[in-house]
């Protein structure tokens, strides 16, 4: 017997391609079936038990889905999950205004300001807070509205200072202190 990627995916909560992935990386033998005039690629039972067993166990890693395999979220989803806001200056030297504005997994975001210095060799902590990633949404609505948007999470703000003012007295208002202030 076999199992589609696309029914496995359902049943963990998770994308097709992520399960792919992981059949290319583990070298696991995937079966073209045409059902429906369509062709699925399927796995057998053997297989798809320990894609299960591998993608059940392991926490969520910041994706968008939870990794329960019942579909229900629960306190390691990614909306409960608590995660560290940054807000960095990424060419203080050059444009001071233009701020970056994301998540990581890890309260002191080092290993995301390691990845970001390849691009910014000069860049700036600014803040850091202590939130759920759904907090991440609500402030980049709010910097689109506001400000003039670079890239997906880079902004050039006209006033820096007003700029994370505005963004300390929303997470105040929330109970959120920064942990990390510049």
């Amino acid at each position: 017997m076999s199992i589609s990627i696309v029914d496995l995916a359902r049943k963990l909560n998770l994308d097709g391609s992520t399960i792919r992935k992981k059949i290319v990386k583990d070298k696991m033998k995937s079966i073209k079936v045409k059902k429906n005039n369509r062709v699925q690629l399927t796995v057998s039972d053997a297989d798809a038990e320990l894609l299960i067993s591998h993608f059940t166990r392991l926490p969520d890693a910041g994706g968008n889905t939870s990794r329960s395999a019942y579909g229900k979220p629960d306190e390691d989803s990614t909306s409960a999950r608590q995660t560290t806001l940054y807000v960095i200056q990424t060419t203080p030297d050059t444009k001071a205004t233009r701020i970056k504005v994301g998540l990581s997994d890890t309260p002191d975001a080092q290993g995301r300001m390691r990845y970001h210095r390849c691009s910014c060799p000069t860049l700036r902590m600014l803040r850091l807070y202590p939130v759920a990633p759904a907090h991440e949404t609500v402030i980049l609505q709010y910097l689109i509205k506001q400000e003039k948007q670079i890239g997906t999470e880079v902004f050039d703000v006209r006033n820096l200072s007003d700029t994370l003012k505005s963004i300390d007295d929303f997470f105040a208002f929330l109970g959120i202190e920064p942990t990390f202030k510049a």
